[in-house]
């Protein structure tokens, strides 16, 4: 459940927020938002034993 939560947590933030803005210090928090999303993801569908596909 703990990933299917994330996922959709994400999602939400993926859709309202844009990533890619004006200010450089947001972008940069963003990214890193994003990218601690996809190692903890990647991290608990690895510990059930699924593969994460490495793009979308």
């Amino acid at each position: 459940r703990y990933c299917q939560d994330l996922a959709a947590i994400f999602h939400t933030f993926y859709t309202e927020c844009r990533v890619m803005g004006e200010d450089p210090a947001l972008t940069n928090a963003r990214l890193a938002l994003v990218d601690s999303a996809r190692i903890v993801l990647q991290n608990a569908l690895g510990l059930l034993g699924i593969s994460a596909p490495s793009t979308m």
